[in-house]
Order: C-alpha cells, then sequence, then structure tokens
C-alpha cells in the first residue's frame, strides 16, 4: 500500500488508523500459513500447503509457497512451488531430505512465478536452493499431520503407503 498504488489507480489512500487496521487484519489472517493448511475434497482428493518467507539484505521479503496434491482416486500427486514478489528466470535446485538436489530450469523464455516439481514425497524436509541469489528455503514435512502423509504416501509411491 505504500508504494503509492492507490493513488495510482484514482483511489484515494486511506487514513493511517485504516492502514494499520488493514496490515493487522492480513498479518492475523496470515498468522498459521507457516504450519500446514491441509484440505480435502471429494471424492478422495487431498492439498497440503504451507508458507515460508525470507528477508533479502535490502530489507524486502521473498515468499515461498509448496503445494502437495494427492488425487487418492487416481493415485497421482503433485508438488508445486510457487513464490513473490518477482517472477524468475535462472534455476534452482530442489534436494528432499538432505539428498543430493535436483536442478530445475524456471520460466524457459518468459518469467516463471511456480513450478512443478518431479520428487518423492520427502520424509523430513524439502529444501530450495538459489531460486533468489544466495536464498535456501526449508519446508518441514515432519511435521506434516499423520492423517494427511498418509493420504499423500499413497500418490507419491504407487499407491504403497509407507510404514512410516
Amino acid at each position: 500500500m505504500m508504494s503509492g498504488a492507490m493513488r495510482a489507480a484514482a483511489i484515494p489512500i486511506p487514513d493511517p488508523a485504516t492502514i494499520g487496521a488493514l496490515i493487522d487484519a492480513l498479518a492475523t489472517a496470515s498468522a498459521g500459513a507457516t504450519e500446514w493448511t491441509i484440505e480435502r475434497t471429494k471424492p478422495a482428493g487431498l492439498t497440503a500447503s504451507i508458507l515460508r518467507e525470507i528477508s533479502s539484505a535490502k530489507g524486502e521479503s521473498e515468499s515461498y509457497r509448496l503445494i502437495v496434491s494427492c488425487n487418492g482416486a487416481a493415485q497421482e500427486g503433485t508438488m508445486q512451488v510457487a513464490w513473490s514478489p518477482a517472477p524468475q528466470i535462472g534455476k534452482l535446485t530442489a534436494a528432499v531430505d538432505g539428498n543430493p538436489g535436483v536442478a530445475y530450469t524456471v520460466g524457459g523464455s518468459q518469467a516463471a512465478a511456480a513450478l512443478s516439481l518431479s520428487l518423492p514425497l520427502p520424509a523430513e524436509t524439502l529444501t530450495i536452493r538459489d531460486l533468489f541469489p544466495g536464498h535456501t528455503v526449508e519446508f518441514p514435512f515432519a511435521n506434516l499431520p499423520k492423517d494427511a502423509r498418509q493420504e499423500l504416501e499413497t500418490c507419491f509411491s504407487g499407491g504403497r503407503p509407507s510404514k512410516r
């Protein structure tokens, strides 16, 4: 809001109290976003997502959201990482549970703000490196709720739940 976008759209800037209230409301609404959010869909779908933010040296913040989905009926899983504030062109490395990373090209001829990952379901962590220069972000899978993990495992292990 402080960028002047409201003024640019011919909308007057709200008074400081209104701006403060909006910031507080958004902070409250996003407070749980750093924990896993689980959504179930019918007939047999599940989506788990989690948010991570990293502050840059410039005092700005990059956000990363990991979205892991399972279509239980088809036993198909997808994993996607999305980010902001800006689309990127380049490469990132994604590593599961401390294993060697897999390199992904981001954006191709156009900048991108999301990428699908072809990886197994982590037991402990998924680590993304160098999407933004020098940044590393970890998504904790160890605290993924047990029932959600069991459902996701059916989509990421060929339909065989692990013994974990």
